[in-house]
């Protein structure tokens, strides 16, 4: 079974909002992502889930390189996305609504 999300502005800006201002830290769990809008979940304390949008640097697609066991880390209201892979660390910032 195939299940899509039809988000409308208002639940993708509080999605967005919330994870602008959280404190984002875990290995990532599960990533999904329609449209350029990226969902995480994560392995921690909360087993959180966060909605955000990447900005994609000229060289390196977000989606092409946070995978399940990947960590992750932002600060609250951090501009930058730091995923550490294949132990290599890739920085992203996101666009805020």
């Amino acid at each position: 079974m195939i299940i899509y999300f039809v988000y409308t502005g208002k639940e993708l800006d509080k999605d967005i909002a919330i994870f602008d201002t959280s404190e984002v830290k875990g290995k990532i769990s599960e990533i999904t992502h329609v449209r350029g809008i990226v969902t995480i979940k994560l392995i921690n304390r909360l087993n959180s889930e966060y909605t955000f949008d990447p900005i994609n640097t000229d060289s390196v697609d977000f989606v092409n390189v946070a995978l399940a066991t990947d960590s992750i880390y932002k600060k609250a209201l951090g501009d930058t996305i730091s995923i550490y892979h294949e132990n290599k660390l890739y920085q992203f910032t996101f666009r805020r609504k």
